[in-house]
């Protein structure tokens, strides 16, 4: 939905069941992906509806919510467990830095005359240069970032408390503010591409964040139990996947 509704300010309409379907076979195909594929296979099934430019911008403002959900949960934390998360200042900090600094090359108007200028219209850059114009459409769409940062947040939640629920279920009780504040912070990590699927970073974070709590082994279990989880749900997208036809009478926009 909230995808959706970020295509929508570029007028790329795609029906809610086939935004479902392009979700789930991205989900499955990520499994097989550095953190971050999923995205770009979504986006590439998306552009049968619009241009590549423009919702490859569209699907990199959607993470970007996440992210900002993200992060008011960090913000959040260091309010009710500041004693706590003031341990990992540093990481949080290196965390804070990365958003900021990819809105610096997103949104500032000097980065983005700076880009049109320099960067010539060769096949190879014209479309990065395309790419970052339609990002800059969505600077100060405050409107619309009031519109999904509930749906982002919402989403982090449900990702905490499904964790939660799984530690419960294994008796490895993690607290439940701390499960609402860490998770979330896991699954930023988990999200650079340095693995296949976030693999080693989301088991690193779990047992990193939640050892004081829980053992080792269970915090490993835990991890790996909530990345069943997401393959579990993706296993539709496989089917989708075999199954996939475009429209004979949709055109694919390259642009």
């Amino acid at each position: 939905v909230r995808w959706m509704i970020i295509l929508k300010e570029k007028s790329i309409q795609i029906p809610l069941i086939v935004a479902v379907k392009f979700y789930l076979i991205s989900l499955f195909m990520g499994i097989f992906l550095p953190s971050g594929g999923l995205d770009v296979v979504r986006a590439l099934y998306a552009s049968r509806y619009g241009t590549k430019s423009e919702v490859f911008a569209a699907t990199v403002i959607d993470r970007l919510s996440g992210f900002y959900g993200i992060l008011i949960y960090i913000l959040l934390g260091f309010f009710i467990l500041p004693e706590e998360l003031i341990k990992y200042r540093n990481l949080i900090g290196i965390t804070l830095l990365i958003v900021f600094l990819f809105n610096i090359l997103i949104f500032f108007r000097q980065v983005n005359e700076l880009i049109n200028k320099k960067l010539p219209d060769t096949k190879v850059l014209l479309p990065i240069k395309k790419f970052v114009n339609s990002m800059y459409f969505y600077r100060g769409s405050i409107p619309l970032l009031l519109k999904i940062l509930p749906l982002s947040l919402s989403i982090q939640a449900i990702f905490a408390i499904s964790a939660i629920i799984i530690s419960y279920a294994i008796m490895a009780h993690i607290p439940v503010l701390r499960g609402l504040f860490y998770v979330p912070l896991i699954n930023f990590l988990a999200m650079i591409p340095v693995t296949i699927s976030g693999l080693g970073l989301r088991e690193g974070g779990f047992v990193y964040f939640f050892k004081p709590f829980i053992s080792t082994e269970s915090a490993l279990l835990l991890s790996l139990l909530y990345y069943m989880a997401s393959i579990v749900i993706s296993v539709p997208g496989f089917l989708l996947f075999l199954m996939d036809k475009p429209p004979e009478n949709l055109k694919k926009l390259n642009q």
